[in-house]
């Protein structure tokens, strides 16, 4: 048998197991040998059986009760072993028998911080650095100072900790995580790594170090971190979470809407997760799973405002006005004296028609805050519509020198436009109208004249009917086109397309065309393969080709003829026409879509010349064929409706649904005729506009 002395040579020497053995040996033979039980717990200690070294502690301190460093072991291993209550007595009655003991401090401040009270445990840490500089209480300190979020003297507490422990993995730890906060990445990764390599176990490492990751753009560094943690119990949720934030950085959407969907169904109350997914699947055009996400959430979470203005804001851009006000009703309800929240709901109120609840709420935000901008924008188009010319142009005026928004101040330069229109100062109306569009984004397509090329694709045979062969809608801005968009997604027995009005990632050829390519040789796996690209995005979301699709192009150009005739045969055109001067006004007055922003007059009339060129083109071909009707036309059961449906093939047109929206809804164009009354004051533009139909009708 070994003599106590050599088993605490063989474990100076590292031999930890057999310096036990050796001190198991000993203590079965001497049960009253103290030093022997003494050195057994802490080796089962090291060994990491901190259970029977608690029991044999015990022993120890039972043995020799006016020891307190025996005391603070115990106590200390109690700690370990998740008993907080004994733990503290234990170092109470540690201090009791030495109040300078560093260790016994040192643990009663831990358990403070644990407990939240940081003001105890910097008490006790600072009492423990009385006695002595000592790395732990130096990490205890900096770890307070790090919960205050006073990170430079965190750093300072923890780097020095470090010096004095080198090989101690929790500052190590801390000390990254303080880096991290500051910003020093390559610093944090350094001391995250060195806290792994002293303790492999320190799971919270791991993720802190995929997280400093990730900060870095180093994602496909950080998966192998998430993945570690991913089977940890208690691990798996954030590990989903940042296996997809690792999939959404390297843009594998359908991948991250995985990770974060597995990670809701842990804990679907979570926001972060939440929202990461609905980013997710707003990348993947997956709009409608985007709103039943955050349906979800609030399903669980009902008083997360937060998490509910984002839905309403979603459901703005996805021309869901009517749920997105709904969103916002509930926020006033609950904030009635917040002036932003009633401003914000007065502003979507007067969008879909609820003219009474726009006034109302602007009125009640200005109650609370006179200055609020918005709701002083509601109240000028109110004064306005009601005929209070005088009220409008004060209320307009007084914000001559308010600090507004360049959408702010888009507002009220329209407003402006319109009070003069509604005056009849139709020369004063036209550089506010002008202005409330200058700087907005400007993506007109180009329209340059058809290559003579197409003039020979165009004479090519058509092919038999492609039994999937779209309705395209086609208008230029002002001339209405939205409404009948609108209307015909009224009809059931048809799929329109909308989306291309507010984002151009639906990636064919019409989005993304390739005009040469059109012109040039197809053969016929080329024209199967445009067909399939048509196809392809619709299809990937889900969507059943099962009834009659009608796409609404905002962009259109005459070459696009070629890819419409020769790869899509069958194809329709439906055109809606408007009077030129009239759609010029309307666009100067009203706008239209993201980048057709009418700021240059004579420009925007050069260009609506080419645009209604490109769509006349090939007019006088048997494909694709064409229909052409006003919008103003379409708005009940006359003879433009029935032709209407007879060509889309329904039974009737149903207004009903329109004929509410028109009935509530702000205008979005002038009367028919109204343009002759800017005759004056647009001379130059309709002069364009008259050359160019002149010289059309020869």
């Amino acid at each position: 048998m070994l003599t106590l002395k050599q088993a605490m040579d063989l474990q100076r020497q590292g031999r930890l197991d057999e310096a036990e053995r050796g001190y198991r040996a000993i203590v079965a033979a001497e049960p009253d040998n103290v030093d022997a039980l003494y050195m057994l717990a802490v080796a089962r200690r090291l060994l990491g059986d901190s259970v029977e070294a608690e029991t044999l502690f015990e022993r120890v301190a039972d043995a020799r009760p006016a020891e307190a460093d025996l005391h603070l072991s115990l106590a200390s291993t109690r700690y370990v072993n998740g008993k907080a209550e004994q733990a503290r007595a234990g170092y109470q009655r540690a201090l009791a028998l030495n109040p300078n003991l560093i260790g016994a401090h040192l643990g009663l401040g831990q358990l403070a911080l644990n407990e939240g009270n940081d003001q105890l445990a910097e008490s006790h840490f600072r009492t423990a650095l009385r006695a002595g500089e000592d790395g732990h209480v130096l990490t205890g300190l900096g770890n307070v100072m790090a919960l205050r979020g006073d990170w430079d003297a965190a750093l300072r507490y923890l780097t020095r900790a470090v010096e004095l422990l080198p090989d101690n993995a929790a500052a190590q730890f801390l000390l990254g995580q303080t880096f991290a906060r500051k910003g020093l990445t390559a610093f944090a990764l350094q001391a995250l790594e060195r806290s792994l390599q002293l303790e492999p176990r320190l799971h919270e490492a791991h993720a802190w170090v995929a997280e400093v990751l990730m900060h870095a753009e180093r994602a496909g560094e950080a998966e192998a971190h998430y993945r570690h943690l991913l089977p940890l119990p208690g691990y798996q949720m954030r590990a989903e979470v940042g296996l997809g934030d690792v999939a959404r950085a390297q843009n594998r959407m359908a991948d991250a809407v995985n990770h974060y969907r597995a990670a809701l169904a842990i804990d679907p109350r979570q926001q972060m997760p939440t929202r990461m997914l609905a980013v997710a699947l707003a990348a993947l055009g997956r709009n409608d799973e985007v709103v039943d996400t955050f349906g979800d959430y609030l399903a669980r979470v009902p008083d997360d405002d937060e998490v509910r203005e984002i839905r309403a804001d979603v459901l703005v851009a996805l021309g869901r006005h009517s749920e997105a006000l709904a969103d916002r009703n509930i926020i006033v309800r609950r904030r009635p004296a917040d002036a932003l929240a009633q401003a914000r709901s007065a502003l979507l109120a007067e969008r879909v028609g609820e003219l009474d609840q726009a006034l109302e709420q602007a009125q009640r935000a200005l109650t609370f805050d006179p200055a609020q901008i918005d709701a002083r924008l509601v109240l000028a188009r109110a004064q306005t519509r009601a005929g209070e010319l005088a009220a409008a142009r004060a209320t307009l005026d007084g914000l001559a020198h308010a600090q507004l928004d360049d959408g702010q101040a888009g507002q009220r330069e329209r407003a402006l436009g319109m009070l003069h229109d509604a005056a009849g100062e139709y020369a004063a109306a036209v550089p506010h109208f002008a202005q409330a569009q200058r700087g907005l984004p400007q993506s007109l397509p180009p329209l340059a004249p058809p290559r003579p090329e197409l003039a020979a694709a165009l004479a090519e045979a058509v092919d038999a009917p492609w039994a999937q062969a779209p309705v395209l809608l086609l208008g230029v801005p002002g001339s209405g086109v939205e409404q009948v968009a609108a209307l015909l997604a009224d009809q059931g027995a048809l799929q329109v397309l909308r989306g291309r009005a507010s984002t151009r990632e639906r990636p064919d050829d019409f989005n993304h065309p390739r005009f040469q390519h059109y012109c040039g040789e197809l053969d016929a796996a080329a024209r199967e393969a445009l067909r399939q690209r048509y196809l392809h995005p619709l299809t990937s979301t889900g969507m059943a080709i099962d009834r009659p699709i009608v796409d609404w192009l905002p962009r259109w150009d005459a070459h696009l003829l070629a890819l419409v005739r020769r790869a899509m045969p069958g194809t329709r055109l439906l055109i809606i026409d408007a009077e030129p001067r009239d759609a010029l006004v309307n666009w100067l007055g009203f706008g239209w879509l993201d980048g057709f922003a009418c700021a240059d007059v004579e420009a925007c009339a050069d260009w609506l010349v080419r645009a209604r060129a490109h769509i006349a083109h090939g007019a006088e071909l048997d494909e694709p064929r064409r229909l052409v009707l006003r919008a103003d036309e379409l708005t009940g059961e006359g003879p433009a409706a029935r032709t209407l449906a007879q060509w889309l093939g329904l039974d009737r047109i149903d207004f009903e649904a329109q004929a509410r929206r028109l009935a509530r809804l702000p205008r979005t164009r002038f009367a028919p005729g109204h343009g002759a009354a800017y005759g004056e004051a647009l001379a130059g533009a309709f002069a364009r506009l008259d050359a160019a139909t002149a010289m059309g009708a020869q």
